[in-house]
C-alpha cells in the first residue's frame, strides 16, 4: 500500500498493521465516536479520505455508511480497501441524504465558506455532528503553515 495516496492514517486488520501512517486511525475512530451507538444507524464521512472510518463504523453496527471526499485519488483508495462500502467524488457543501451521525474529521482547515458547510451539514445531520481539527504544538496563539501548504491553528488561537 506504500504507493497510496493517504499514507498519514496507521490502518490495521486482524491487529496487523496494513498501512504505517502518524495517525492511529482506529483510536482517532474511537475518540470521534465515543458515547454514540452506532448499532443501525446511518453514517456520512465528510472528507473520508481511505474510507477506515466507514469501515470501522460498519465494524461497530452501523447499517449504512457513505464517504466523500473532493479527491478522487483517495476515493478510489477508499473503494480498493473497501469494495463492499459506497464512496463517491463529493465535497461537504454538496451533501445529500439524511444521516443519523456525520463525521468531519480533520477536514475543517479546507473550508472556505464556513456558513454554507454549517447549513448543509446540519441538514443532512439527523442525530450527532463531529467535527474535530488539527491544532498545532505551538503555546502562542497563532496559526502555522504546515508541510501541505495549509494554515492550522494552534490551540491558544
Amino acid at each position: 500500500m506504500s504507493n497510496m495516496p493517504c499514507k498519514y492514517q496507521r490502518m490495521s486488520r486482524q491487529g496487523k498493521i496494513t498501512q504505517p501512517g502518524d495517525i492511529d486511525t482506529q483510536a482517532k475512530f474511537r475518540q470521534l465516536t465515543e458515547g454514540i451507538d452506532l448499532a443501525g444507524k446511518s453514517l456520512l464521512d465528510v472528507g473520508c479520505n481511505c474510507g477506515e472510518m466507514c469501515r470501522l463504523a460498519k465494524e461497530a453496527g452501523a447499517k449504512k455508511t457513505l464517504g466523500i471526499d473532493i479527491n478522487r485519488d483517495y476515493i478510489h483508495q477508499a473503494r480498493e480497501l473497501n469494495p463492499a462500502l459506497p464512496f463517491c467524488v463529493d465535497n461537504a457543501y454538496d451533501a445529500r441524504g439524511e444521516f443519523d451521525v456525520v463525521l468531519a474529521s480533520a477536514m475543517l482547515h479546507y473550508v472556505g465558506d464556513y456558513r454554507r458547510f454549517f447549513a448543509r451539514l446540519a441538514r443532512v445531520t439527523k442525530e450527532v455532528l463531529t467535527l474535530d481539527v488539527w491544532l498545532t504544538d505551538s503555546p502562542d496563539a497563532c496559526f502555522v503553515l504546515t508541510k501541505r501548504g495549509m494554515f492550522i491553528p494552534s490551540e491558544a488561537a
